[in-house]
């Protein structure tokens, strides 16, 4: 991050450089509270094993697990086509342009700038990628683990089996509320941040494709970054609010126990009461549940401040110079 803000400071064109620092504290800072929570971590993927376990699941939270390693390593691909694509491009020839004929930079330095231009650059992309692939690939298995598993236990509480009688359905029900409230506490904040910083990477990446008049490698650039903050926001934003959805279904699925099955245990109403009182779901730092419409919301806002800057830009650029 310091070499960043040197560059903010010496180079004429700062306003990339002020949202790269930006991006990076926001990440770091998330990446810093999730690493405080470390053992939270660990107790959190202990806690769905044992789940998955009780719920005769764990051939799924296998497989659950092999598919969000191999989208992470297909995230990978993708980082590595953005570096070879930015490597290539006409930022990397204008960011050298700008050193060349900044007047803060003794002649002597200026190429030893440039090349550590490339390399900031090349280190800032790599250690935001990690960061955002490392989390988004643990939010996004947890997610799908919880849905996965509340889907499974809505299955178990419409048949009999005399493996889950009404206590032990209760007992797993209220197991998978505490995890759902213990995953929010700590991942919430992270996963703020990071669908922040995707956003931004999203609209900057977007705008930057439309007014782009370079050559096709700046247009590979732009296109490979789009893609990727689209995985990587798809990655937090739909398994946590199929998390969600799935959690409502299991409530509505026991409210409707007492009235299918007359014959279970007398303190079934007991605990159905107890467990439903509390509304749990995943949320962006406990200040927006997350859902598709929040999804749709988010991406229609960019959309729209997308117009708005363009039509900004345009006029800016057709207004005569006096």
């Amino acid at each position: 991050m310091a070499s960043q803000v040197l560059w903010l400071i010496f180079l004429s064109d700062s306003k990339s450089e002020f949202a790269e620092v930006i991006m990076v504290f926001v990440q770091t800072s998330a990446h810093a509270h999730l690493f405080r929570s470390r053992r939270k971590v660990r107790l959190l993927l202990q806690a769905l094993l044992r789940i998955s376990k009780k719920l005769h699941s764990v051939s799924r939270w296998k497989t659950l697990r092999v598919a969000v390693y191999i989208s992470s390593i297909s995230i990978c691909i993708l980082e590595a086509m953005f570096i070879i694509t930015f490597w290539n491009s006409k930022r990397r020839d204008h960011d050298h342009h700008i050193i060349w004929t900044s007047p803060y930079l003794p002649e002597e330095w200026k190429y030893y700038c440039c090349l550590m231009r490339d390399v900031s650059l090349v280190l800032v992309i790599i250690l935001l990628e990690c960061l955002l692939i490392s989390f988004s690939a643990y939010y996004c298995f947890v997610s799908k683990c919880i849905e996965m598993f509340l889907c499974d236990f809505c299955t178990k509480l419409c048949i009999r089996d005399a493996r889950f009688d009404g206590r032990k359905k209760m007992q797993i029900y209220q197991e998978m509320a505490q995890i759902m409230v213990f995953a929010d506490d700590f991942l919430s904040y992270s996963a703020l941040c990071t669908l922040l910083n995707s956003m931004v990477g999203l609209f900057w990446s977007s705008y930057s494709l439309i007014i782009c008049k370079d050559n096709y490698m700046t247009y590979s650039f732009f296109l490979v970054g789009i893609i990727h903050n689209l995985v990587t926001i798809s990655m937090v934003m739909l398994p946590a609010s199929a998390a969600n959805q799935a959690f409502s279904m299991t409530k509505d699925t026991l409210l409707s126990l007492p009235e299918r099955f007359p014959a279970l245990e007398i303190n079934l109403n007991l605990f159905i009461f107890q467990g439903l009182k509390q509304e749990n779901a995943l949320t962006l730092w406990k200040i927006y549940k997350i859902d598709k419409s929040l999804l749709i919301s988010a991406l229609a806002t960019l959309v729209t401040y997308g117009f708005f800057v363009g039509t900004l830009g345009n006029a800016k650029a057709s207004k005569p110079e006096t």
